[in-house]
């Protein structure tokens, strides 16, 4: 998928504005936590045409928004979390070789889990 589609996609479903010469970091600053699963549902459904930069982009977009259930929103089921994190686990098990820097990187490795991404301790299952 060409990235200007890429990007009206996820501007047309989710009000996402692509990211700009000022932008840093807006795979993981332009989503929003409560659309997590949303962005599971766009990744799967799309997956086939994405090339591994928009996968790259997409799959942080769902981890910092599963990360930010546990800061944001504290009366989030614990069950439908574990729920999101399974969606989560099939993404990367299924293309591990393409993320296998991202599972990496979210398991801060060589850090306690007390100073880590709340992510890490479901992101070290993986390694």
């Amino acid at each position: 998928m060409d990235y200007d589609k890429f990007y009206s996609i996820l501007n047309q479903k989710f009000g996402i504005l692509p990211p700009d010469k000022y932008t840093q970091d807006w795979q993981w600053e332009c989503g929003k936590w409560e659309q997590t699963e949303d962005y599971i549902s766009f990744y799967n459904d799309y997956v086939a045409s994405l090339n591994n930069s928009q996968k790259y982009d997409l799959i942080n977009m769902i981890i910092q928004g599963f990360d930010d259930m546990f800061i944001e929103c504290f009366n989030v089921d614990s069950a439908y979390r574990e729920t999101i994190w399974n969606k989560i686990k099939d993404i990367l098990i299924n293309d591990k070789q393409t993320h296998i820097e991202t599972i990496k990187y979210w398991s801060c490795l060589g850090q306690s889990l007390d100073d880590s991404f709340r992510a890490a301790k479901y992101m070290r299952e993986l390694l």
